[in-house]
């Protein structure tokens, strides 16, 4: 099959996903930060945190989540606000994490958790988008990218993967 057949083919799929190629180059770049971050994130000693703000912060993640999944569970709606709000939470909670590593692990923990919220936002929306033009209407909800976005705030780029994969 000629390349240019490819081509169209590609750029018609594309087209029926709606999805920009502004949009696909971003996400790339993204993506190759966040594989770049979570390769070196993994030197950080991670033993220098103090046990009392991982349990604080680990309360606070809980509790955000049950008042979202009874709100969830009550009116099918996950509120934006509270997402939003639980994602510059998660945001803080790194960076202070983060400050007991020193400067420069913080602020490369700080950016791998933003990464890791951009890409599983992205995700969700593409998801969407796909399920849309496959089955003709949306398997998620708006909510559901901004709680993934949430998550990928609080547990990093390894702890979304793997709360999304179970």
């Amino acid at each position: 099959m000629p390349i240019s057949v490819i081509n169209k083919r590609i750029r018609g799929y594309i087209k029926l996903l709606e999805i920009n190629l502004n949009d696909i180059l971003l996400t790339s770049f993204v993506l190759s930060l966040l594989i770049y971050s979570n390769i070196t994130i993994k030197k950080i000693n991670i033993e220098s945190i103090p046990s009392g703000i991982v349990k604080i912060s680990g309360t606070i993640l809980a509790i955000i989540l049950l008042i979202l999944s009874l709100i969830d569970i009550k009116t099918m709606y996950l509120p934006r606000s509270i997402c939003r709000i639980g994602t510059l939470l998660g945001f803080l909670s790194t960076a202070l994490q983060g400050l007991f590593l020193g400067f420069g692990e913080c602020s490369l923990m700080v950016i791998s958790h933003i990464l890791a919220a951009i890409v599983a936002k992205i995700v969700m929306d593409w998801t969407s988008k796909i399920s849309r033009a496959i089955i003709g209407q949306e398997a998620l909800g708006p909510g559901d990218g901004n709680l993934i976005a949430m998550g990928g705030a609080w547990l990093g780029p390894t702890g979304i993967a793997l709360s999304t994969g179970l």
